[in-house]
């Protein structure tokens, strides 16, 4: 991701393109952060076809899959404007700003995959019904199959690009964890060197520097020199352990 070390972008305020207000409206979301989902089961309306019912039905489902590629389009603009904003936190109170939105742009987003699952089974009982193409194909049915090849096309390529978008707002996510991760240790460990636990400072400092590695800021790495340093003064351990059950700082 970009650097972290970015200016603070400031509180959230819903990234996304001007006319948020006009999608939220058409999305049936008050938040705006993206469309819902259609709405209705795909499977009842198009995966049991009648009697010369899916010529129409192809049709048709090719417009749903339309609609959904163009959310799954605009959901992912904002998982990645969310996602952004977190790869330039500095600290978990500025990644923990935009949880929130990146949770319900997740939740968006795996709906919506889920719609284009549905329709891909849709397209398959379609063709079935359609029967297999021959050389008398009539007009409705001929435009169906190109109908359907459409829309597994769609299923295809905004299949990709949400589940792309879906594991990079899992990183995100583990972005936000870790950062909390990184400073409940830190208050943990400062503690146990104020009290010359050593034993429990060595044991919680692999942790410290692997989650130091996962988010290359200035501040993280800064603060684990401090407690190296301020280790490395206390020199070797007396063995006491007496740790105090306060290892519940953050809630991640």
């Amino acid at each position: 991701m970009t650097s972290p070390d970015q200016p603070d972008p400031g509180e959230p305020d819903r990234p996304g393109s001007p006319d948020r207000s006009d999608r939220a409206e058409r999305s049936g979301r008050p938040d705006g952060l993206g469309p819902t989902s259609p709405g209705h089961n795909l499977h009842t309306t198009y995966g049991h076809p009648g009697p010369g019912e899916a010529p129409g039905l192809a049709r048709e489902l090719l417009d749903e899959a339309q609609q959904v590629e163009e959310m799954i389009e605009d959901v992912v603009r904002d998982v990645r404007a969310i996602a952004q904003r977190i790869s330039w936190a500095t600290d978990r109170r500025r990644a923990a700003l935009y949880a929130p939105a990146l949770l319900a742009g997740r939740d968006v987003l795996a709906s919506l995959l889920e719609d284009l699952s549905a329709i891909a089974h849709c397209v398959e009982a379609l063709s079935t019904a359609l029967g297999p193409l021959t050389d008398h194909d009539e007009p409705d049915a001929a435009g169906a199959r190109i109908a359907l090849s459409a829309v597994r096309r769609i299923v295809e390529t905004a299949g990709d690009q949400g589940r792309e978008h879906a594991h990079i707002g899992r990183l995100a996510t583990d972005r936000v964890s870790d950062f909390a991760e990184f400073e409940m240790l830190y208050q943990q460990i400062t503690r146990d060197l104020g009290r010359r636990h050593l034993a429990a400072v060595d044991a919680r400092m692999p942790r410290f520097a692997e989650v130091e590695r996962n988010l290359v800021t200035e501040r993280a790495s800064a603060m684990l020199v401090d407690v190296r340093r301020r280790r490395e003064e206390l020199g070797v351990g007396d063995g006491r352990d007496d740790r105090g059950d306060d290892d519940t700082d953050f809630v991640i």
